[in-house]
C-alpha cells in the first residue's frame, strides 16, 4: 500500500484505475468521435450555463459535482470489492502452501512444497542454461573448442545449482522422483527451445519471391 496525499492507495485502487485507463484508452481508439460528441455536449453544456442565461449554472455546477461525487464513491465501493476478492484469494494460496508445507514426501524427509519448488527453479534454471548455450554456440561460431567449453561450464554450474538446491538425500531418491526432475529439466530446455525459436524466426513468405525478382533484373 502507498500513502498519496493522505490516501491509502490499495491493489484493488491500482488496479481498477489501470483498468478505468486502459478502457478510456479503448474507447479513444475504436469510437474517437463518439467520445468527441460526448466530451463536446459536456462542454457546450457548461460553457452555455456560464456564459448564457438558458442554462442554470448553479444546478449544472450542483449535477457536475454530484456526477463527480458518485463516481468517487463507485470507484471505492469497487476497490473495496476487489481488495476483499484479492485478500480472500490471498488467503487461500496462504492455505494451500501452509498444507502442502505440511504434507510430507512419501519416503522423504521434504514437503511437496519444497519438492515442488524444487521442480519450478529446475524448470527456471534448465530453461535459462539452455538458452545461454545456444548463445554461446552462435557467438562461438567458428571456435567450437571454445564454445564447447563455455557450454560445459554453463552446465557444471547449473548442475552444481541444482544439486544444492536438492531438498533430498541421495538415499531418498526413487526411480519417480529421478523422472520428475529430468521431466522438469527437459521441460524448461524445451520451453527455451521454442522461446528462442520464436524470437530468432526470420522466415517471411515474401522474402523467396523478392530475391528471385531482384534476381531476374
Amino acid at each position: 500500500m502507498i500513502q498519496l496525499g493522505g490516501l491509502t492507495i490499495t491493489w484493488g485502487m491500482a488496479v481498477l484505475a489501470l483498468a478505468l485507463v486502459a478502457g478510456a484508452v479503448w474507447l479513444v481508439r475504436r469510437w474517437p468521435y463518439a467520445v468527441l460528441v460526448v466530451v463536446g455536449l459536456v462542454g457546450a453544456v457548461h460553457a452555455l450555463a456560464y456564459g448564457t442565461a438558458y442554462l442554470d449554472a448553479a444546478r449544472v455546477t450542483s449535477a457536475r459535482e454530484t456526477a463527480i461525487e458518485l463516481a468517487r464513491e463507485g470507484f471505492l465501493v469497487a476497490a473495496a470489492g476487489l481488495d476483499a476478492a484479492f485478500g480472500t484469494v490471498r488467503e487461500l494460496i496462504a492455505a494451500g502452501l501452509a498444507v502442502l508445507d505440511g504434507t510430507p514426501m512419501p519416503a522423504a524427509s521434504t514437503s511437496v512444497l519444497e519438492f515442488v519448488a524444487f521442480l519450478l527453479g529446475a524448470v527456471v534454471v534448465s530453461g535459462l542454461v539452455a538458452g545461454a548455450v545456444l548463445w554461446i554456440v552462435h557467438w562461438a561460431d567458428g571456435t567450437p573448442l571454445g564454445a564447447w567449453l563455455a557450454g560445459l561450464g554453463v552446465v557444471f554450474g547449473a548442475t552444481g545449482i541444482l544439486w544444492t538446491w536438492l531438498p533430498m538425500g541421495l538415499a531418498e531418491m526413487n526411480a519417480i522422483y529421478a523422472v520428475a526432475i529430468v521431466a522438469a529439466i527437459l521441460a524448461g530446455v524445451v520451453g527455451a527451445g521454442y522461446a528462442i525459436s520464436a524470437l530468432t524466426a526470420t522466415d517471411s513468405p515474401t522474402i523467396g519471391p523478392r530475391k528471385r525478382i531482384r534476381a531476374d533484373r
